[in-house]
């Protein structure tokens, strides 16, 4: 059987006319293109969002910890931090969900305790402060995604704490009202 199936598709070869027939090439050539470009397209917006994602978790966590680390640790750097991130997520978090951001802060004593990752500073005792930012990452498309562990995005801050101690701030406050009197003096 295998001898008639070749020899019959040998006749068809000899034909001219079946090598030059070009009906239906565009409709084969479509259907070998359309999956892959397809999935070119899919990997296209897939990354293109990934992209602008990490671009603002690390843009909006940046700015909310420096917002944050300006403040008095008595106002809370949490509750700057998400005072801020609140302020400008209309703005700035599109492609976000803000209900996907996750935030932890460690307090640091001192350089040592950092450069060992062993902080065990709190907020009334710390000189630096991490600001960790984390967001959940769910794909338009599930099946693109080969590793399952890579679905969070992490923006990262560390900060020098601007707070000031009660006694420094009085003796602030008496040297700036002596620089005023003797500017009042000279004028």
């Amino acid at each position: 059987m295998s001898k008639v199936l070749l020899k019959n598709l040998a006749k068809l070869l000899r034909h001219k006319s079946f090598l030059q027939d070009k009906k239906g090439v565009a409709a084969i050539e479509f259907a070998m293109l359309l999956l892959p470009f397809f999935i070119l397209i899919v990997i296209i917006i897939e990354t293109s969002i990934l992209i602008y994602q990490n671009a603002m978790i690390s843009y909006i966590g940046f700015n909310a910890s420096s917002y944050a680390s300006s403040f008095n640790y008595k106002e809370g750097y949490e509750t700057k931090y998400k005072e801020y991130l609140d302020s400008k997520k209309n703005r700035f978090l599109s492609f976000v969900s803000p209900e996907k951001l996750t935030l932890n802060l460690e307090y640091c004593k001192n350089i040592t305790e950092l450069a060992n990752n062993s902080c065990t500073g709190s907020p009334q005792e710390n000189q630096i402060v991490i600001y960790n930012l984390s967001y959940h990452v769910s794909p338009l498309f599930p099946l693109a995604w080969v590793d399952k562990r890579a679905r969070y995005i992490t923006s990262s801050n560390i900060f020098f704490s601007e707070r000031r101690d009660p006694l420094i701030d009085k003796e602030e406050r008496e040297r700036l009202e002596k620089l005023k009197a003797l500017k009042n003096q000279r004028t």
